[in-house]
C-alpha cells in the first residue's frame, strides 16, 4: 500500500485484568505523515506470556470521538502464547484496543501488544455488499478479518496500476474505483478464509478478472473516469502550490 502508516494500540506489557488501551488518532497520525486519512489497518498481536487464564478476547474498538462512545470493529481469541493476525477496516478517526478475561484464575497475567500499519483503502467491507456481491453471502462465508484484508490486499494492487499514472496517495476518487476494488476485494477475502466448494467462485473471479481489466485501461490512458484527484500541486506563476487537480492522460 502506499505510505503504510505504522501504528501501535498497545505496547508489550502485563495484564492481569480486563482493560483498554490508549486512543490512537488514525486523522493525526496521516498529517503527520502527509497522507490522507487513514480508515484500515493490518494488525499483528504479539503474545509472549500466558498464565491462569482459559480466553482473553482482544477487541479492537473505533470511535469518531476521542472519548467515545466506542463500536467494536473486529476481534481475535487469545488462548496461548503466539501471534495473531487481526485487519479491520471501516474504521472511524479513533481506534483503540480492548481485552477481557473469561476463566481467569486468581494468578492470571498475560503479557501482549498490538501493532501494525494503517492502511488507506479504496472500499471498506461496507461496500462489498454493493459492488462484490450480496451481502448476505459475504457475511455467511467471509469474517470480518478477511473482509477488511482482502480490501486492504485489493487497494494495495489498485495502486499498483493507479502509481503508474496517478501521483500517489489518491486524495479522491470515483465510485467505478470503489466498485473494481470490491470485487477485487471479495476473490482475495475468500483467499483468506476459504473457497467453499459451493460457494459463488465462478461470479467472484469473473468479477475480479473485469475489475483487474479495468485498472489496466485506467493505467494505460483509456479510461478517464471524473473525480480522481491525485498528490500532483499545481503550480502557478507566483510560485505557490495548491493542492490538487486530476491528472490528465495524453490523447
Amino acid at each position: 500500500m502506499s505510505q503504510p502508516i505504522a501504528i501501535t494500540l498497545r505496547a508489550s506489557s502485563a495484564a492481569t485484568a480486563a482493560g483498554s488501551g490508549t486512543a490512537v488518532d488514525l486523522g493525526l497520525v496521516s498529517e503527520a505523515n502527509g497522507a490522507p486519512a487513514r480508515s484500515a489497518a493490518r494488525l499483528l498481536v504479539t503474545v509472549s506470556a500466558y498464565a491462569d487464564v482459559e480466553r482473553v478476547r482482544l477487541v479492537v474498538e473505533h470511535s469518531a470521538a476521542e472519548g467515545g462512545p466506542w463500536l467494536d470493529l473486529g476481534d481475535v481469541d487469545l488462548v496461548q502464547t503466539g501471534e495473531a493476525d487481526l485487519s479491520v477496516a471501516d474504521s472511524k478517526r479513533w481506534v483503540r484496543a480492548r481485552w477481557e478475561f473469561y476463566g481467569a484464575g486468581g494468578s492470571a497475567n498475560i503479557t501482549f501488544g498490538v501493532e501494525g500499519n494503517a492502511h488507506q483503502v479504496y472500499c471498506g467491507p461496507r461496500g462489498l455488499g454493493r459492488f462484490g456481491i450480496t451481502r448476505a453471502v459475504i457475511d455467511d462465508l467471509l469474517t470480518k478479518h478477511a473482509q477488511a484484508d482482502g480490501c486492504i490486499t485489493a487497494s494495495d494492487e489498485a495502486d499498483g496500476y493507479l502509481g503508474g499514472r496517478y501521483t500517489l496517495p489518491m486524495l479522491a476518487w470515483c465510485s467505478d474505483l470503489e466498485a473494481m476494488v470490491a470485487r477485487m476485494a471479495v476473490k482475495y477475502g475468500f483467499d483468506v478464509n476459504g473457497w467453499q466448494p459451493d460457494g459463488p467462485a465462478d461470479m467472484v473471479m469473473a468479477n475480479f478478472n473485469h475489475a483487474v481489466s479495468w485498472l489496466k485501461r485506467l493505467q494505460d490512458g483509456k479510461l478517464e473516469p471524473p473525480g480522481m484527484v491525485d498528490s500532483t500541486p499545481e503550480v502557478f506563476e507566483g510560485g505557490s502550490v495548491v493542492m490538487s487537480r486530476p491528472r490528465r492522460s495524453a490523447l
